[in-house]
Formats: C-alpha cells, sequence, structure tokens
C-alpha cells in the first residue's frame, strides 16, 4: 500500500469520525447512537453525552417554562436556542475544535459521587 492510500484512508477515516460527532447534536440521534453504537471513542462518547444533555436540557426547560408561564409560550425561543447551540457545536465538532462543555461536565461529576 502506497503512502499516498494510507493518507487518503486516515483522511476518511477523520472525516468519518467528524461526521459521526456531528450527529450527535442532531435531537434524539445522540440517544440513538448511544444504543446502537460499539466505538468506544472517549471523544465520541462525550459528544453523545452532550448531545443528550443538551436535548434533555431542552425538554426540562420547555416543560418548565409552559408550567410556569404558558400565556408567554417560550417553547420557540428556546427552539432557536437550541437549535443555535447544536449547530454551533456541531460545526466545532466538524471542523476539528474540541468541544467542551464544563457545566455538563461538572454536572457529571457530582452525579457519579452520589453513585
Amino acid at each position: 500500500m502506497s503512502q499516498e492510500e494510507n493518507t487518503n484512508q486516515e483522511e476518511q477515516k477523520t472525516k468519518s469520525e467528524k461526521f459521526k460527532y456531528t450527529i450527535c447534536y442532531i435531537p434524539l440521534v445522540a440517544i440513538i447512537l448511544f444504543f446502537i453504537e460499539d466505538d468506544k471513542n472517549p471523544e465520541f462518547r462525550k459528544h453523545i453525552k452532550y448531545g443528550s444533555f443538551l436535548f434533555i436540557a431542552y425538554i426540562l426547560l420547555v416543560f418548565l417554562f409552559n408550567l410556569i408561564l404558558p400565556f408567554l409560550n417560550l417553547g420557540w425561543i428556546l427552539f432557536l436556542i437550541y437549535i443555535i447551540i447544536c449547530i454551533y457545536l456541531g460545526y466545532k465538532a466538524y471542523s476539528g475544535e474540541k468541544v467542551e462543555l464544563e457545566y455538563f461536565d461538572k454536572i457529571e461529576e457530582k452525579i457519579k459521587d452520589k453513585l
């Protein structure tokens, strides 16, 4: 195998990994990937975790805002904010930048400590 073919295969692998990282921020996809993907890559697991946390946080916020202030109907504003955050994080993941959500990491550590 030549050096050029080896480099092309590595680029394809990197592109496919970046694509997998990106689709983790599509609603519900991260939760589905968590159960069907066998990839134990810690970076991939982190993106799955962030995508899932964002989706669950969005659902909880919509529920709470509709429960507390039903006459304002803030669901569409929260949806826009959620979509913008997901697009931003997906873009960062696809471009190869490191995605860190320290607040979610701290919450996860607290949950692990209590278990």
